[in-house]
């Protein structure tokens, strides 16, 4: 690793290996948020609004995710920040658990604004019928465009989430300043990180995609999806976490 954190496929490779030496543990501490991410994921598929209306019910939904993913998060950002800290294996005050949300909440709804033109294209596709569908080849660019971009940002604001676990004023403006090297290395590691899990979790999932599902199958689906966000945070956490201890570790400037 060097001074700016590690490489690319070295986080992603890190991460797992850190989930599956931890997955006893991470999953007792899983239950009530996988319970909460399950319940949202079924108010998510009763309630569908339609057109425009889908955008404020979704940034919502956004916010409502941070009370499960806090309450996932917080012991697993202090048992890997304990690796460089030991002192941060201790329980952590209220009120940085607090700041751990908010900060959540405010990193996510970012990245939904910044993923918002596709969304919009998806709603108007979706009302106008294939009058509207884009050219696939140009629809590719922009969507990849987008979505690259978004997650380059995500990564180079996300060192504010450990900063938060640790106790340290640490927020967005001084994790994107930090990140001027790294960031994209912490972007592509949390995307290809998402793509392990989307993929396996949406072959499972494709055989509950019927017009009339049961009950059983409704519930599975909400499983499965829950299944895929606590894993998925974890995974986050653990890029986020590696690039933050590099950080803190890293000679500041004016330091011998």
């Amino acid at each position: 690793m060097n001074r700016s954190g590690p490489g690319l496929f070295e986080a992603v490779i890190e991460s797992w290996r850190l989930i599956i030496v931890n997955a006893a543990t991470l999953a007792k501490g899983a239950v009530i948020p996988f319970l909460l991410f399950m319940a949202l994921n079924r108010l998510e598929s009763l309630i569908k609004p339609e057109g425009m209306a889908i955008l404020p019910w979704t940034l919502l939904l956004t916010v409502l995710a941070a009370v499960p993913a806090v309450i996932l998060l917080m012991p697993w950002y202090r048992k890997l920040l304990a690796v460089g800290e030991p002192s941060l294996a201790s329980r952590p005050k209220t009120w940085w658990s607090i700041i751990l949300m908010m900060r959540w909440a405010g990193l996510d709804a970012m990245f939904f604004a910044m993923m918002m033109p596709i969304t919009i294209i998806s709603i108007q596709i979706v009302a106008a019928g294939t009058e509207a569908t884009p050219r696939p080849e140009l629809a590719l660019v922009y969507y990849a465009s987008i979505a690259l971009g978004s997650y380059l940002v995500y990564g180079r604001m996300g060192l504010a989430l450990p900063a938060a676990a640790a106790e340290t004023d640490h927020g967005y403006r001084r994790s994107w300043a930090a990140t001027a090297d790294s960031g994209w290395r912490i972007g592509l590691a949390i995307l290809l990180c998402w793509l392990s899990v989307l993929i396996p979790i949406d072959l499972l999932r494709h055989p509950l995609a019927v017009e009339d599902p049961t009950l059983a199958m409704q519930y599975l689906d909400a499983a499965l999806g829950a299944l895929f966000r606590v894993v998925n945070e974890l995974l986050g956490a653990a890029v986020f976490t590696q690039f933050y201890l590099a950080h803190r570790s890293a000679p500041q400037e004016g330091e011998d």
